[in-house]
């Protein structure tokens, strides 16, 4: 399998992930994962960039679709925090 295959097949699985943990786990923590996963097995990325721009990323999402669209987000696992 050459390295494009597989990195169309991360993308797919983290989307699946995405999708089957996001009551579970939440909105916020899903994106977290998802963004940091996709930085650092797909992008290349050091731990720092990903994890501190995946932290950027679930939390400006929780910001603009929680906060200010009221939104209805799952919370899964961090209900009892937000």
């Amino acid at each position: 399998m050459t390295g494009d295959a597989r990195l169309v097949i991360y993308v797919i699985a983290g989307m699946l992930a995405y999708v089957f943990l996001l009551d579970v786990f939440g909105f916020f923590l899903c994106t977290f994962l998802l963004v940091a996963f996709y930085l650092k097995v797909v992008a290349a990325r050091s731990w720092l960039t990903s994890v501190s721009f995946a932290a950027t990323v679930a939390l400006v999402s929780h910001l603009f679709f929680d906060v200010l669209l009221n939104a209805q987000l799952p919370r899964g696992l961090l209900d009892w925090l937000m």
